[in-house]
């Protein structure tokens, strides 16, 4: 056996490496203090009277700080006032313990690393923040969140018990570790995924369906890094059901998130009453998209890249395209089912309709257009195509207006695919690439063939 200096060096440093790790991951559980809460009914969490180092003993210890753990057990049910801002490192509240503990209002509560654990009881959240850096898991009882804003960092896994969003905002951020996100039917208000200014580029996974009463938000104030994913796994494929809109504003961060993702196995569904609207130049967004709501519903793109397969199953109401500016070569629409009307001025980068109606009004398609199925209105005025046309199946309703084919700075083919087109306009603009339209099929042109140069 080889046992020479230098092996049992390597040895040596090879295990301080895993003892390091080990330290690392698993300090602040092992050197924080469990107290156990033996105060009076509606006692004071902040009085030190009210606690012990052992379930139901004698007062012997202070109250909880932020190397510790509130534990609260059947030992003693009496209930707690959180009258003042606390910050431990973990809250344990057990099975049969039936109090109930109560953040008083205007006061902030935090939760540590080693999280927040809720199996019985009644946790009352006021109008103060409460942030959970650990994992939040709620498996009986009933929690009701801040009325401000509740934020957990960590996972969040509810199998049982009740979750009152208290019609707030329920804010999930993206942290220096992996996190899933079970809401076991939790029934939220608000939902905004943050990305912060410190993070470790790790995604926010969803296992089941989620469901959110108000609005669905993403912000971002991340200036370096990677974009970040909000997305699922193993072809779990979850529904997002949104009631409200969904929007993603201009935020500081010029670097942001995914939404959905591009491969099938981690992708996730918006079910979604209310607006869509991206603002943000960072943001990527890859789940699909179903227009449900009974009213009216739009959709305005200013930023971003969209790479979504869309439908509607409206029943009422109307959908409109109202805005579509700055179009991504990235950009990828994908129309499936129900019916959409879009405004004038839209600037499309890459449509692909496979059923349903589009009605287009005055709209420049500058990358590529398809149709595989469904029917596609043309503008009744124009509509201009600056990149493929490629039709393979479905309608193309002329619309008795002009489509116009314009030559671009890149080579283009057109399949027409049978549509019967009305005024065909072959055009050079100003400004081209010299490259050439290149018919691969006949072309029936029912009105006037003409062609224009600038």
């Amino acid at each position: 056996m080889n046992n020479s200096p230098i092996k049992r060096v390597k040895r040596t440093f090879i295990i301080l490496i895993f003892a390091s790790l080990f330290f690392f991951t698993f300090s602040d559980a092992a050197h924080a203090t469990v107290k156990y809460w033996i105060g009076p009914i509606g006692g004071s969490f902040a009085d030190n009277a009210n606690w012990s180092l052992s379930s139901g003993g004698a007062n012997n210890t202070t109250a909880p700080g932020a190397s510790d753990v509130a534990t609260f057990t059947s030992a003693d049910t009496d209930s707690a006032a959180i009258d003042s801002y606390i910050s431990v490192q973990g809250v344990n509240i057990n099975a049969s313990y039936t109090g109930t503990l109560t953040q008083s209002a205007g006061i902030g509560v935090v939760v540590g690393s080693v999280g927040f654990t809720m199996a019985d009881g009644i946790y009352l959240g006021s109008t103060g923040t409460t942030t959970v850096t650990g994992t939040f898991s709620l498996s009986g009882g009933a929690f009701t969140a801040s009325s401000a804003t509740t934020t957990f960092q960590s996972n969040f896994t509810k199998t049982g018990g009740t979750y009152n969003a208290n019609n707030a905002t329920t804010t999930f951020e993206v942290s220096s570790a992996a996190a899933n996100i079970t809401s076991g039917s939790a029934a939220f208000n608000n939902v905004v995924f943050l990305r912060p200014v410190s993070d470790g580029n790790i995604p926010k996974t969803l296992l089941d369906n989620m469901s959110v009463s108000g609005n669905l938000s993403f912000w971002s104030y991340k200036s370096s890094g990677s974009t970040v994913g909000i997305q699922s796994q193993s072809s779990l494929n979850p529904t997002i059901t949104v009631q409200g809109n969904m929007y993603v504003p201009d935020t500081p961060g010029t670097y942001g998130i995914t939404f959905g993702a591009a491969t099938a196995a981690s992708n996730l569904t918006v079910n979604m009453a209310g607006n869509l609207s991206m603002a943000e130049s960072t943001f990527t967004l890859y789940a699909p998209i179903v227009f449900s709501g009974t009213g009216d519903q739009t959709i305005t793109k200013t930023a971003g890249i969209a790479t979504s397969t869309m439908s509607s199953t409206k029943g009422s109401g109307t959908l409109t395209w109202s805005t579509y500016t700055t179009p991504n070569s990235a950009d990828r629409i994908l129309w499936s089912a129900g019916n959409i009307t879009g405004s004038d001025g839209l600037n499309f980068y890459d449509l692909n309709i496979s059923g349903g109606t589009f009605t287009a009004g005055t709209t420049t398609f500058s990358g590529p257009f398809s149709m595989s199925g469904g029917t596609f209105v043309a503008s009744s005025a124009t509509t201009t195509f600056q990149g493929n046309f490629t039709k393979t199946g479905g309608t193309y309703n002329a619309n008795n207006a002009t489509t116009t084919f314009e030559v671009s700075s890149v080579t283009s083919n057109i399949t027409s695919g049978g549509a019967e087109f009305n005024n065909v306009v072959f055009l050079r603009p100003v400004s081209d690439g010299n490259v050439p339209k290149t018919l691969l099929d006949n072309m029936s042109v029912s009105g006037n063939l003409s062609f224009w140069s600038y």
